[in-house]
């Protein structure tokens, strides 16, 4: 938060990521950093505060060693929360959390030090006390993997009884893979998420 503003405060969060982070396949509008924008802004403001996201996420990126070497450049010197969401990319073998504790580290040199958002990762969790006792806050969104397995499945309950995000996700036990969540008519049907919006895919 910029404490030294003396008109408003400013409360900024920044992903960083893959090509998940940066919501490929959908509008930069649907990505969830711009969600986190749209809804928390209001709550904010409320409180005298101006919430700002930035997204900064790229196909493929891997957090370390360029982007880590890098943070400030990429991401700025004003962050209060930092969101790491490299998990396709390094966040599954333990061989890899050297980047993690890596990029959480040069994030704790920025001069707001800002908290890490960790998304996936499960190999990077167990650095999380070694970085809270140097000063790091952490925090983890847990495993994705098990978050999908509370999802309700489409084959086995009433799709029509579902939240439209949530009708033909899962079909015997898998997201998007079976019958009928994979067929062309409702995977790739639109409509629910957006409408007829002009550069969608």
């Amino acid at each position: 938060m910029d404490r030294t503003a003396t008109s408003s405060l400013t409360e900024t969060w920044v992903t960083g990521g893959n090509s998940i982070a940066a919501g490929h396949g959908n509008l930069m509008s649907q990505s969830y950093t711009a969600v986190v924008d749209r809804a928390l802004e209001p709550v904010f403001a409320a409180l005298g505060v101006q919430f700002q996201t930035k997204l900064r996420a790229y196909s493929g990126a891997r957090s370390a060693p360029e982007i880590s070497l890098c943070i400030d450049a990429l991401f700025g010197n004003d962050i209060d929360l930092l969101a790491w969401d490299y998990g396709m990319t390094d966040g599954g073998r333990t061989a890899d959390v050297w980047m993690y504790r890596f990029f959480a580290n040069r994030a704790g040199l920025l001069p707001t030090s800002p908290g890490i958002l960790m998304m996936g990762g499960a190999a990077q969790r167990d650095i999380h006390d070694e970085l809270e006792k140097q000063g790091q806050a952490v925090i983890s969104v847990g495993d994705v993997g098990a978050l999908k397995q509370r999802m309700p499945d489409s084959t086995t309950a009433n799709p029509d009884s579902l939240p439209p995000a949530l009708r033909y996700y899962i079909c015997k036990g898998q997201a998007e893979n079976n019958p009928p969540c994979n067929e062309a008519d409702i995977k790739f049907n639109t409509t629910e998420c957006h409408g007829d919006v002009r550069g969608k895919t």
